[in-house]
């Protein structure tokens, strides 16, 4: 009787320590919202991300996303993608695709495609992005510009791509969830603009599974160099990265930046550079 009481022990005791099942991971619908504070401007998005069909390794899903800022740029994102997570590498991988409209402070609206693919490990992580322009370069009036004849200045959203290196640094993760770095580059190229070159980097730390800040700093050969500090709020059941480890990045929105790229051109009074490309 003695050692059949110690044998449940034991095995209760090993039962704690396995991994949690599948039938106590299950993604969930959630809002979310962010503010961000930067050199150039302030930004205020709200999105939801909602699982549309999901196994214990995969989701297929819907990310939409509203945003503004004090500059009177307004976007709206709506995207599906997929990811599914390899137990042989311990990492996931996916895709999204999106529909992208910008009213420009300029007052013109443009469209675009944006599509993506990630690579998320225990350590290291791998993304990249590109951006495909659905409509063409419009013009806008501009006060105190100098125009010749019928010409008049426009602008156009650019086609581009950027990529992006991402490590996990693991400090502090008896108290927080966890905590990113990154690198990468983006090139951005018009039909009737100046083409756009630069680097980011940023970072990003998850207090818990719903409350993150973030920093991020840019430069390019049009902008210079730019800074953007984010508070960002999940409402909603957001798996742990501490609990369920790599699995739990599922559930994670797609990352890509907070807005869309436009250019102007025109004459030397009235051309502007890019709306801010810096986001979280």
């Amino acid at each position: 009787m003695k050692m059949r009481a110690s044998l449940i022990a034991l095995i209760l005791s090993c039962a704690s320590t396995l991994p949690v099942m599948a039938d106590d991971f299950v993604l969930s619908p959630r809002v979310e919202a962010a503010i961000k504070a930067g050199t150039d401007r302030n930004i205020l998005q709200g999105g939801a991300w909602v699982p549309l069909t999901q196994t214990y390794d995969s989701v297929l899903y819907t990310d939409l996303r509203l945003t503004g800022d004090n500059h009177e740029a307004r976007e709206g994102n709506a995207g599906f993608g997929y990811r599914t997570y390899l137990s042989s590498n311990n990492a996931v991988i996916g895709g999204f695709a999106s529909i992208d409209r910008l009213h420009s402070p300029k007052d013109n609206t443009f469209d675009r495609l944006t599509f993506g693919g990630e690579y998320m490990g225990d350590q290291w992580e791998l993304r990249g992005n590109g951006f495909v322009p659905l409509t063409n370069a419009q013009s806008f009036n501009k006060d105190g510009c100098l125009t010749f004849g019928s010409f008049r200045p426009a602008e156009e959203i650019q086609k581009g791509f950027d990529l992006e290196l991402g490590m996990r640094i693991p400090a502090f993760e008896g108290d927080i969830d966890s905590w990113r770095a990154y690198a990468g580059a983006y090139h951005f190229s018009g039909d009737k603009t100046e083409n756009i070159h630069g680097v980011r980097v940023r970072s990003l730390t998850d207090i818990t599974p719903n409350l993150s800040i973030g920093a991020t700093w840019q430069h390019d050969n049009n902008r210079d160099s730019q800074a953007l500090l984010s508070l960002r709020y999940k409402l909603g059941d957001v798996p742990s990265f501490q609990t369920y480890g790599v699995r739990a990045r599922l559930a994670e929105a797609p990352h890509r930046e907070s807005d869309m790229i436009t250019n102007g051109m025109g004459a030397k009074k009235c051309t502007f550079g890019q709306m801010t490309n810096i986001g979280l």
